[in-house]
């Protein structure tokens, strides 16, 4: 699947977790995702107090701001017609919940993986099964899983994230203590 997306698709749509501590063990499959796909734009949908993480990383193209502006259906409705006017050709849903799904959906766009759970299976064009490995699986090897059975070869690696110059003095000030 991942070769034929690879060639053809232009624009994908990541649907990021929710809490920071997610975000960072999703971080390996977000590099995985820009090694396979060098070509294609990432959009990262995720809310507004976890964008930071990934403001300065280079595999992100663009963060979307999934913010209390799309509250309530008629939000919901909103959202997904800004994402179907972005004309992405795929969505990768890391967040588990029926709302990921259903935007992707209610977007139109063609390609939807992610793992059949909350009951969302008949959304996503690419159902990974929930099963007992999945179940059993680091949150970083979670996330890589989803792409692998996605056919996209997924590399093992710890997560980092980009900060500046003066992030990374300031970081070292404070634990230097």
């Amino acid at each position: 699947m991942a070769e034929h997306v690879a060639g053809e698709c232009g624009a994908v749509l990541i649907r990021g977790v929710n809490w920071i501590g997610d975000a960072v063990m999703t971080i390996p499959a977000l590099r995985a995702l820009r090694r396979s796909l060098p070509e294609a734009r990432l959009s990262l949908l995720v809310k507004p107090w976890v964008s930071p993480l990934f403001e300065k990383d280079p595999d992100i193209d663009e963060i979307i701001s999934y913010s209390e502006d799309f509250r309530g259906i008629l939000g919901k409705f909103r959202l997904s017609r800004e994402l179907r006017n972005r004309n992405f050709c795929m969505s990768v849903l890391f967040q588990n919940a029926f709302d990921a799904a259903l935007l992707a959906f209610l977007a139109g766009i063609p390609e939807r993986i992610g793992y059949s759970r909350d009951g969302r299976r008949f959304l996503l064009t690419l159902p990974v099964d929930f099963d007992e490995r999945a179940k059993g699986l680091h949150h970083i090897d979670y996330y890589l899983e989803l792409l692998k059975k996605a056919g996209i070869t997924p590399k093992a690696e710890a997560p980092w994230i980009f900060l500046d110059l003066e992030e990374r003095l300031r970081a070292r000030r404070s634990l230097g203590d």
